[in-house]
């Protein structure tokens, strides 16, 4: 009958309507994790800048919800901040006083929804809302608009709003229960960014704050570690010449004592010299001297150095260096203070074993190998190894003494020309430190300009 076809009329009407509807839901949740997942995308590009991420953000909102234009403001420490699509501007500290300047002042759509922490939605000509938010009437007003409608949302935080997200469409078409879900969800973002980049300039103001305090520590170590050289030269100088007078006057009684100042005050003068060093280091006070090196004859002045000390564990020296190996540019004084740290310390931790040492050229590089068959380290061990102050475990201190400076130190200045020290080792077996040097070593633009300076 009629009526039945009517009946079957609208409930196919009602089913298309549906469809429609949630075809459209579909293709809105899609079109909105589409936009989410672009402003997600800049927020990783560029976690740190507000100037990338908010314009992302509010575009994506005004698009998704048919606004005209979009506006973030958010507290900040120095005061609130703004950006707005239409005015494409940043007010920073100053903005309190733009704004009043710009108004006579009074609630704006903003400041409301920071008060009550929740949203707002407002249509119509602007007389009919004035009275309640004449700020942004006024604001309004200049941009030439003498209706509009405004939704918007707050920027949650920890302790309440910490802003306002708001659209405003230049009519009084009103926006949507289902634009507000989508306002809302663009806010979370807004304050991710927001939140990333505040932390990122207090982190940076952080670490300002501990490399201003790691550089005064770093003179200060430096004028005190110079300051104590000076009397401990005098105290072992002293010692020396009381040793002499002893031995000239027969009282062998007095030389193990006097023998142990000289022991005592060199270990105390290495070590306040390491310090110094490190502080220097630390500071950007250290200078680097380049001259011609025969690496044949420097080879050969450490291995008459250290030989004793390789001999006295019973140990056998090995040398391996070519006849041909010519010279390289580089600072004499710390490649020979590399090399004995290094080859003492093989020397030290290696009884009744081999300790090798090989130069060799390696392209533009020179290398020096220091090989022993010693103690070795565990992966824990060489992982802290190049850290000041650090030794491999309390009983390898224990019993073989030493500061912790000496392999920081010795990183450091191959570093500073250009190279880096690198470490084999298994624990029982013994370890392979290689020096890589560049052949020519060139100063970098901060040794030069501290060098004319």
């Amino acid at each position: 009958t009629f009526a039945d076809q009517a009946v079957i009329a609208i409930e196919n009407a009602r089913l298309i309507r549906e469809l429609e509807e949630s075809n459209r839901e579909t293709q809105e949740a899609l079109e909105l994790q589409t936009a989410i997942g672009e402003v997600l995308n800049i927020i990783g590009r560029s976690p740190t800048s507000l100037e990338a991420t908010l314009p992302a953000i509010g575009e994506a909102a005004r698009q998704m919800c048919g606004a005209d234009r979009a506006s973030v403001s958010f507290l900040t420490p120095n005061g609130v901040s703004l950006w707005d699509t239409q005015r494409s501007f940043w007010q920073g500290p100053n903005f309190d006083s733009a704004m009043r300047s710009m108004t006579s002042g009074g609630r704006s759509f903003g400041s409301a929804i920071m008060e009550t922490g929740q949203p707002l939605h407002v249509s119509g000509a602007i007389e009919e809302w004035e009275a309640e938010y004449p700020a942004a009437a006024e604001i309004n007003r200049r941009d030439g608009l003498r209706e509009l409608a405004m939704l918007g949302v707050p920027l949650p935080g920890p302790n309440g709003p910490i802003g306002a997200l708001l659209l405003i469409r230049n009519r009084t078409t009103p926006f949507l229960e289902r634009h507000q879900a989508i306002l809302e969800t663009f806010a979370d973002q807004a304050v991710i960014a927001i939140q990333n980049s505040q932390l990122f300039h207090e982190l940076e103001e952080k670490t300002e704050e501990l490399e201003i305090a790691s550089r005064h520590k770093s003179e200060f170590l430096a004028n005190m570690s110079h300051e104590l050289r000076t009397p401990l030269n005098a105290i072992i100088g002293y010692a020396e010449l009381l040793e002499e007078e002893a031995t000239d006057l027969g009282d062998e009684d007095y030389l193990p004592d006097l023998a142990r100042i000289q022991s005592a005050g060199q270990h105390l003068l290495t070590l306040i010299s390491g310090i110094l060093d490190l502080s220097k280091i630390e500071a950007g006070r250290m200078s680097l001297f380049l001259e011609d090196i025969d690496i044949e004859k420097l080879v050969a002045e450490a291995q008459a150095i250290v030989a004793p000390a390789v001999e006295k564990n019973r140990n056998t020296f090995v040398v391996e260096c070519p006849e041909n190996i010519g010279t390289m540019y580089a600072d004499v004084v710390r490649v020979r203070q590399v090399l004995f740290n290094l080859l003492s310390n093989a020397a030290k931790f290696t009884e009744d074993g081999t300790v090798t040492l090989r130069a060799a050229r390696d392209g533009e590089n020179v290398t020096f190998a220091i090989q022993d068959t010693g103690i070795g380290m565990t992966r824990e061990q060489v992982d802290k190894l190049f850290e000041a102050f650090s030794q491999a475990s309390i009983e390898t201190s224990r019993k073989y003494g030493g500061t912790g400076l000496g392999l920081a130190l010795s990183r450091d200045f191959c570093r500073m020309m250009g190279g880096d020290i690198t470490v084999e080792s298994e624990e029982g077996t013994g370890s392979t430190f290689t020096i890589t040097l560049p052949a020519r070593v060139v100063l970098s633009e901060e040794h030069v300009q501290r060098e004319e300076n």
